[in-house]
């Protein structure tokens, strides 16, 4: 997923700096971002693993909710705001999103440490 975080931020100025160009250019950036965005899949099965099987419902329910409430309420009014100073707002956001997405990516291992799986 770190891969994929961080492609995501890579390609997402790649896409959006190059929306100018031919349609080839923009078929080809559409597609390497959609291949950083399919990674983004695996959430539900990391949201899973996170709770232990007694709250599991309920935790990733009320954690999954909250997240969709708090930015899908506030993400529209912020770029909308944000491109009246910067043409390249809706980048710089999803790149915000993916350099979070990345550091928590980072957070099992710095509480755990590093845990090879046992199915090897």
């Amino acid at each position: 997923m770190l891969v994929g975080w961080g492609g995501l931020v890579v390609t997402t100025y790649l896409f959006y700096t190059g929306l100018p160009g031919t349609p080839a250019t923009l078929v080809f950036n559409y597609g390497l971002i959609g291949l950083f965005v399919g990674s983004i899949a695996l959430l539900p099965i990391v949201g899973v693993r996170a709770f232990p099987p007694e709250v599991r419902f309920t935790g990733l329910s009320f954690s999954y909710n909250m997240a969709y409430a708090v930015f899908g309420g506030i993400t529209p009014i912020l770029i909308t705001l944000w491109q009246q100073h910067d043409v390249l707002a809706n980048a710089h956001y999803v790149a915000a999103m993916g350099v979070l997405g990345f550091a928590l990516g980072f957070v099992p291992l710095a509480s755990r440490g590093w845990q090879p799986s046992a199915r090897t």
